[in-house]
């Protein structure tokens, strides 16, 4: 038997747990929808009963019953945002997998806030999701500290917005479709026909399939140049013939689907002299802004330091690092196109690191969402990739530049 997913409904004045739902019965028969174990009839009901009334739904195959009746832990006194999370606690109903909002230890939970589009079925943007959010953190750390299995879903839209310091991932969704595949993966609902929403990719997905290809098949006429490219870009030492065919193949394909801008990148870094920094003196050398700039590798036990100059369009420069950290860059307080790149204090093996670059200014949300998104990668032991960090940017709809390098770790014994 599948265990039971709790799920609240995130509000200004904390989380309500949606405790019930079950069809009424009886040609007669209307919604309901009532407060805890009492008869005391929730602000909500007029909008619940549009929302999953057969005539009136957006969600027509989420409510195939004549009338249910809903049963919240606490009233919502305002606002639509409870339809993303009302639609998510119809279908565990379906499936006989809704909770009663009282969580024990390692159960799964669900907390949405949302809004449905009657027409379209998108998630719009709602308001106050920073409110909703510090009033959820008290109840949400206890539930992790619980060791519940915690998925905050909001719509995709918000994470435009500041957002406060969180000590949890969101979920972005920006349609009905969306959320049906995110709950598929996370094994919540089965994926079967009778999931009315989830039939296909959405148009954004398809239009980015198309561009990626009519690239695969740029990528296709100019593989001469491709092979060039890549054997410039592995460049000539020895150690960096690790980084494998295939990333010189993915480098090449980049390069057509982005093409080349003439700024330049400008890579400073510092060696010990004499074991010593004090007396290093920088090293500098110049590179195209491509889309996706290697540089070359170096010596981590002997760095100093690394200093990275970028085109003076960019605006935001996130270092992500192959343990999955995201650190957000600063630039030199001297020189605004210079920014500093930390040398990591783990030594003990070669390690990597991606610069993601934008040329427009990203906020908390931002960083949130791709803190998300490389958590998700480590619990599915994935490795950080420019394919995965591509995958992340163009889901959000945000244009990056990348830099990689690897330092390499010499075993002296």
């Amino acid at each position: 038997m599948l265990d039971k997913v709790h799920v609240f409904i995130a509000t200004t004045e904390g989380l309500v747990p949606i405790v019930q739902v079950k069809p009424r019965v009886g040609q007669t028969a209307v919604s309901l929808a009532t407060i805890g174990g009492t008869s005391k009839v929730a602000s909500i009901i007029s909008g619940y009963r549009d929302f999953v009334s057969k005539v009136s739904s957006p969600l027509p195959g989420y409510f195939p019953e004549r009338a249910y009746h809903l049963v919240l832990g606490k009233n919502i006194d305002q606002g639509e945002s409870w339809q993303l999370g009302v639609a998510i606690a119809h279908l565990l109903q379906q499936q006989s997998r809704l909770g009663n909002g009282e969580v024990a230890y390692a159960d799964q939970v669900i907390i949405a806030t949302g809004e449905i589009d009657f027409v379209s079925t998108e998630i719009k943007m709602i308001s106050h999701l920073a409110q909703k959010c510090m009033s959820a953190r008290r109840t949400v750390t206890e539930m992790q500290q619980m060791n519940c299995r915690v998925e905050f879903i909001v719509p995709s839209d918000n994470y435009r917005q500041p957002l406060p310091d969180i000590q949890w991932p969101l979920s972005p969704v920006d349609s009905m479709a969306d959320l049906e595949r995110l709950l598929i993966n996370k094994g919540v609902i089965p994926a079967t026909n009778e999931i009315t929403q989830a039939a296909g990719p959405s148009d954004r997905q398809i239009a980015i399939g198309q561009n990626m290809s009519r690239a695969i098949n740029s990528f296709n006429q100019g593989l001469g140049a491709t092979y060039t490219l890549a054997r410039s870009l592995m460049g000539k030492h020895a150690r960096q013939v690790s980084f494998g065919m295939g990333m010189a193949l993915l480098l090449a394909f980049m390069y057509w689907v982005f093409p080349l801008q003439p700024d330049t990148i400008t890579l400073t870094y510092t060696h010990k002299s004499l074991g010593q920094c004090a007396l290093a003196e920088p090293t500098q050398i110049a590179f195209d802004a491509t889309a996706i700039a290697v540089l070359p590798e170096l010596e981590l036990s002997q760095l100093c330091s690394i200093d990275i100059t970028l085109p003076n369009d960019v605006n935001t420069v996130w270092l992500v690092a192959d343990s999955y950290a995201l650190i957000p860059l600063t630039p030199n307080p001297e020189n605004a196109l210079t920014w500093q790149v930390p040398i990591p204090s783990w030594q003990q093996a070669d390690r990597n690191y991606t610069l993601m670059t934008f040329t427009e200014s990203l906020d908390e949300s931002d960083l949130q969402s791709l803190s998300a998104y490389l958590l998700s990668l480590h619990e599915e032991n994935q490795l950080v990739s420019l394919e995965s960090l591509s995958l992340w940017a163009s889901k959000q709809e945000i244009s990056s530049q990348f830099i990689q390098q690897t330092l390499l770790f010499e075993d002296t014994f």
